[in-house]
């Protein structure tokens, strides 16, 4: 019986060996003035990650970012307040019209992007409060939310939406 109280010498030196976590990117909005163009360079998947993130180049620095559907090595989009509204652009909330489906959205002024960033989800603009400067998203959950409308976001839906769909299998 007291053998079974006892830590034996070989799990005690199992112990010891810890796993050091890898540092994942954290994929955020670079801060430009007025409205630049920026090009995508390269769509990174990461393991651990559904939803892929594209590294962008603007001016002479790359960035990485969230991939929305449809982005494709190569293409040009645009980001600030005179960004058109297409799909991969990014813009103020204020700037995109009721109904539209967005990406990444900010929680924080500037902080990069923090509903919407799984594979396949977006947030539906539901309308704009002009005279408080607010704009009402409905979140991939189906809850309304409050926030900003000087809060950026991407146009379209985050890429990879295919990957909760299950092939057809027979028994």
């Amino acid at each position: 019986s007291q053998l079974l109280s006892q830590v034996i010498r070989k799990i005690r030196q199992q112990k010891k060996k810890t796993r050091i976590a890898r540092e994942y990117i954290k994929p955020a909005y670079p801060v430009v003035s007025g409205t630049t163009e920026y090009t995508v360079l390269d769509i990174v998947h990461e393991r651990g990650r559904g939803a892929p993130h594209a590294l962008v180049k603007i001016g002479e620095k790359e960035y990485h970012i969230m991939a929305a559907e449809g982005v494709a090595v190569g293409d040009v989009f645009q980001i600030g307040e005179q960004a058109e509204l297409r799909t991969g652009n990014i813009t103020s909330l204020k700037n995109i019209p009721e109904g539209t489906a967005v990406n990444s959205v900010e929680k924080e002024l500037n902080d990069g992007g923090f509903f919407a960033l799984t594979a396949g989800s977006f947030c539906t603009i539901v309308n704009h409060r002009k005279e408080s400067n607010q704009t009402v998203i409905k979140m991939p959950s189906g809850v309304k939310r409050v926030v900003s409308s000087d809060l950026r976001a991407m146009v379209g839906i985050s890429s990879s939406a295919g990957i909760t769909d299950k092939p057809l299998l027979k028994a």
